[in-house]
């Protein structure tokens, strides 16, 4: 009996190959794709300054949950860089891959220049961080006011050193209340009250004017209060060290 062979239509492999080949290829890069994306992560480099309020293990504590199980060249660099910027002390952080398998984590810290509150702290540019345990910064002058206003106040602060500081007046505290009024309180215990409208220019008056004229006897001195358009009131200490008005 002979056989007669019928070729396949070419039609049909214009349309059946390349699904075909497409299917290969797919199994193939399947196959592959740990391998093109890098080996997993194994360790996370910390390259930061001796410090004593961050430690490159908690920086390694924040960062392995978002690497753990991943390959090097898959991890979202952003993200992990946005998790250690949330960490209280930093105020800047780089992050690379490095083969094989690691990453290295670049730390810029905050530098604390005033107290916010009783458990924050604000940093060179005016940023308040926290919480944190400001305990140890207690030298630190204390700034204190409505919620968001600690960059305001930061700016505040620096204006006002600007003008006590050359005549030897140290600030401990500067506050803002609700009414929108700047009280100062030197180192020594002297309160300033400076009000709403120009504080700095009452401030100013303290400085060129009334504290001269006062002399000596301002070591005595509770408080002052500079609200007054046209003069200013003290209030004495008595003899406990308590003030009085006078």
């Amino acid at each position: 009996m002979r056989r007669q062979a019928f070729p396949l239509p070419r039609l049909w492999l214009r349309y059946l190959l390349p699904p075909a080949l497409l299917l290969l290829f797919f199994l193939l890069g399947w196959q592959w794709l740990p391998a093109l994306s890098g080996p997993s992560v194994r360790t996370v480099g910390v390259r930061l300054a001796p410090n004593a309020e961050l430690s490159p293990g908690a920086i390694r504590r924040a960062v392995w949950p978002l690497i753990l199980h991943q390959r090097l060249l898959t991890i979202n660099l952003d993200v992990v860089r946005r998790r250690v910027e949330s960490l209280p002390w930093v105020a800047h952080a780089e992050v690379r891959r490095a083969w094989p398998d690691s990453l290295v984590v670049t730390v810029k810290l905050r530098r604390a220049v005033a107290r916010w509150g009783p458990h924050g702290l604000i940093d060179a540019r005016g940023r308040v961080f926290g919480p944190v345990n400001s305990a140890r910064f207690r030298n630190l002058p204390l700034l204190s006011g409505p919620l968001h206003s600690g960059t305001a106040l930061w700016r505040d602060l620096v204006h006002a050193r600007r003008l006590l500081g050359p005549k030897g007046f140290l600030i401990r505290k500067l506050g803002l209340n609700d009414r929108g009024e700047i009280r100062i309180e030197l180192f020594g215990g002297l309160r300033l009250s400076l009000g709403r409208k120009q504080p700095f220019r009452r401030l100013e008056r303290f400085v060129g004017i009334v504290a001269p004229a006062l002399g000596t006897a301002l070591g005595h001195a509770n408080s002052v209060d500079m609200r007054y358009p046209n003069g200013f009131a003290v209030g004495w200490k008595d003899r406990s060290g308590h003030g009085k008005k006078g």
